[in-house]
């Protein structure tokens, strides 16, 4: 443990796990508790018994909560708690989009349309390469979900290119 990180007492431990097992975040325990992060992090580290406690109490939270929506949902006047669940469970499937707004499953088709286009039609290969990999830099700095299908696109067009002369028309 590092000299200048107090470690976390058997108490204080056990008060941040319970604090973590109703739901409080770490942030907010350690702030109540008196409690740097870094000396839970050290302790964590240094302990695999508080580790698994921490893991297990966060766990806790969740599977009551979920318990509690799961108990109200029986309730047919409680139908919104199965909207607000699917909402946040599965996103891209339920929940509210502003009209044209695009899904990921719609985005990655796009990606794989353009990235398709440009495969196609650029005949040199050295210009399908450049495109290519500036279209993935472009969708690496808004995220980077789609990388994969542009450099499958890339590895496509180098593959095709081991046919056909450098530089000459497909």
């Amino acid at each position: 443990m590092a000299m200048d990180i107090k470690p976390v007492t058997e108490e204080q431990q056990r008060e941040f796990a319970a604090m973590l097992g109703i739901g409080c975040d770490s942030e907010t325990a350690g702030k109540f508790l008196g409690i740097a992060l870094d000396q839970v992090h050290t302790t964590r580290e240094v302990d695999p018994a508080f580790d698994s406690r921490l893991l297990r109490a966060e766990a806790t939270a969740e599977f009551n909560h979920m318990r509690n929506l799961h108990e109200a949902a029986k309730d047919p006047k409680n139908w919104r708690v199965s909207v607000w669940w699917l909402e946040r469970h599965a996103p891209e499937r339920f929940a509210q989009r502003a009209p044209g707004t695009l899904t990921t499953r719609q985005i990655h088709r796009l990606i794989d349309k353009l990235s398709q286009t440009i495969a196609e039609e650029v005949t040199h290969f050295q210009d399908q390469q450049r495109l290519l990999t500036r279209f993935a830099e472009i969708i690496d700095g808004i995220g980077g979900e789609g990388v994969a299908e542009v450099s499958a696109q890339l590895s496509a067009a180098e593959d095709a290119a081991d046919s056909h002369e450098p530089g000459e028309p497909r």
